[in-house]
């Protein structure tokens, strides 16, 4: 956070200097002539700044951007939840809402539900990283205090986004790391799919969280 900061900043005083000198040396030169038309290949013009070119296209939302941008809009959501395999699942209903934000860059969804009778509230952010060309999420709730954070990659075959990450485990005290691979399915404009799946210790996977979304507005 703080590099990027520091990248931003950077970029940004070399813009200004380079403006302002180029304002400086305009206005001297008006006094005998014109200034010749022309771009970057005239003589005295500045060169690229490679440091602001290479931000600039690291910025530049894209094609996976506009992947992401399908999902805007309200979400009426069905949820399915195994807390533990072999143990009876959960099943709830709510709503979602998925908005794009930071000018394309991040699609930000929110969750409300009812999971067994007890609120459910979650937050999360997806966007692409153009530099990993990988696809980047957060996610936070109210059925505990971690934030989970993940990547991966598109398939166009299966129309889906398969990202993995690892967390604290709780019941552990946050000793362990317990891996999941969430999968997010672009079923159609309005029908929408997810799944969380979990490693356990004996390294098999299982399905702790289905979610179906039919979209409302």
């Amino acid at each position: 956070m703080r590099q990027s900061l520091l990248w931003c900043g950077a970029a940004l005083l070399g813009a200004g200097i380079w403006m302002a000198g180029t304002g400086i040396a305009q206005d001297a030169g008006a006094k005998k002539e014109d200034p010749p038309k022309g771009g970057a290949g005239v003589a005295g013009a500045p060169a690229p700044d490679p440091a602001m070119e290479a931000w600039m296209k690291a910025a530049t939302p894209g094609e996976n951007h506009k992947l992401l941008a399908q999902m805007a809009g309200k979400w009426d959501e069905s949820s399915k939840l195994t807390m533990a395999p072999g143990s009876p699942s959960t099943e709830g209903k709510g709503s979602a809402e998925f908005k794009a934000i930071l000018g394309g860059r991040f699609i930000q969804h929110e969750h409300r539900s009812d999971l067994g009778g007890q609120p459910f509230e979650g937050l999360g952010l997806l966007g692409f990283d153009n530099l990993k060309q990988k696809f980047i999420s957060v996610w936070l709730d109210n059925m505990g205090t971690l934030l989970m954070q993940g990547e991966g990659t598109y398939d166009a075959a299966t129309r889906t986004i398969t990202e993995r990450g690892e967390y604290a485990d709780p019941l552990t005290g946050g000793k362990t790391q317990k891996k999941f691979r969430n999968v997010w399915k672009f079923i159609g404009e309005k029908e929408m799919g997810f799944e969380m799946w979990e490693t356990g210790e004996d390294g098999k996977e299982t399905l702790a969280l289905e979610l179906a979304y039919k979209k409302s507005a």
